[in-house]
């Protein structure tokens, strides 16, 4: 939750201004003052302060790797200024989260847990590429880079297609790797 948190803040404070100029989003609470930036940081901070005390109590390599989980975090939203494949930084980000849990509950490395994050960040950075479907033409006004803007909605489409498939085979991968069993593959 906390890193969940301190990520959404990070993005919205980064994002400000292209938010600024973008109609879907020129309504959110940093871009009106509805909320000052000073608070989002604050909040920010708070809740990264939470995460970093979470992973403390949890196990010494939680800690050890939580800088690890938070640097996509912050990187993603600086992706679309540098690069036409900001979802697979997302992606990246979001692959944290199954591995940072079996960290938490196991206290130990595992690679099945690197196949389970695999398949969560090519998951999330295919929605990612439908996501950013909508914002196609804010996004070339603005020079705002995404697989949309600069390839084109039907390529995303394709690209969010062949996530899908690479996630379930990535889930196939991890069932067989753990043995799960029959709820799994309901």
């Amino acid at each position: 939750v906390g890193l969940r948190t301190f990520a959404m803040a990070a993005n919205r404070i980064i994002d400000r201004e292209i938010d600024a100029r973008n109609p879907r989003t020129a309504g959110r609470e940093l871009v009106t003052g509805a909320v000052s930036v000073r608070s989002a940081w604050t909040g920010a901070l708070v809740a990264l302060v939470f995460f970093l005390g979470a992973a403390a109590l949890l196990n010494p390599l939680c800690l050890a790797l939580a800088p690890v989980a938070v640097v996509p975090m912050v990187v993603y939203p600086y992706g679309k200024r540098f690069t036409n494949f900001p979802h697979a930084i997302l992606g990246i980000a979001q692959a944290m989260g199954p591995i940072g849990a079996w960290l938490a509950v196991t206290g130990s490395w595992s690679w099945d847990a690197v196949i389970l994050g695999l398949a969560v960040g090519v998951w999330i950075g295919g929605f990612d590429l439908i996501f950013g479907c909508q914002d196609v033409a804010a996004d070339r006004a603005h020079g705002v880079k995404s697989v949309p803007a600069r390839f084109g909605i039907p390529a995303a489409l394709y690209g969010a297609r062949g996530s899908h498939v690479v996630t379930m085979g990535l889930l196939v991968w991890y069932a067989l790797a753990t043995g799960a069993g029959a709820l799994f593959w309901v």
